[in-house]
């Protein structure tokens, strides 16, 4: 029996893969209009383009 994720994982950030937290923030901290996430949820691996404030 297979365990469901119930949060989201965060593979890749503007197409760089994503280790742990500070690769978001070095991201964030170019301070971009927009990100693209790509992001795995159960079986499911979704691109997700998120505008920033």
């Amino acid at each position: 029996m297979r365990h469901r994720v119930d949060r989201p994982i965060v593979l890749a950030i503007n197409g760089k893969p994503v280790k742990g937290l500070d690769d978001i923030r070095a991201v964030l901290k170019t301070h971009p209009k927009q990100v693209a996430l790509l992001i795995k949820r159960d079986d499911e691996t979704l691109f997700v383009p998120v505008p920033l404030g």
